[in-house]
């Protein structure tokens, strides 16, 4: 039988990522290619993968075992364990209090507004203007052409009753 990697028992605060719902989760041991994750929420089945992400650190793993609140993970890639636990708490919500929400940005460059994105989006709130006021213009001119069009004939046969009376 193969041994058993060592493990080494951590708590650590993590976002969890199971399908595209986000759940806090914790890791409670960690090795070089597994850990024992728990989580609040029902855990995953066996088979499926689940994303984990602390600080600027993603893992990825499959999961291989399941019972109540508690999963394992295998990684296909050795973790840097140290690395992983040495992220400062800073780093996840692990500080925050439950009834305070607190904006996590995940994105690993984050976007800053700067004042090329807000003439892009004045340019293209203008333009959709233009075009929407285009297309009712249209819309006015050919639905005033339609009904013009519906009158020609009753109006001509009025027309020409009027000049029968007046001769």
């Amino acid at each position: 039988m193969k041994p058993r990697a060592p493990r080494q028992k951590v708590l650590i605060s993590t976002r969890m990522r199971v399908g595209a719902g986000w759940d806090d989760a914790r890791i409670l041991n960690i090795s070089l290619r597994g850990l024992m994750i728990q989580a609040e929420s029902p855990p995953p089945k066996r088979g499926s993968y689940v994303e984990l992400r602390r600080g600027p650190r993603i893992i990825i793993g499959r999961v291989v075992w399941a019972n109540q609140h508690r999963f394992g993970l295998w990684t296909q890639d050795p973790l840097d364990v140290e690395s992983i636990i040495a992220l400062p708490a800073g780093d996840t919500k692990e500080g925050a209090s439950s009834s305070a929400t607190v904006a996590v940005e995940r994105r690993s460059v984050v976007r800053r507004n700067s004042a090329a994105f807000e003439r892009s989006r004045q340019w293209s709130r203008a333009f959709e203007f233009v075009c929407i006021t285009v297309f009712a213009v249209t819309g006015c001119l050919v639905a005033f052409g339609a009904v013009a069009q519906l009158f020609v004939v009753p109006l001509a046969a009025v027309e020409q009753g009027f000049k029968a009376r007046q001769s």
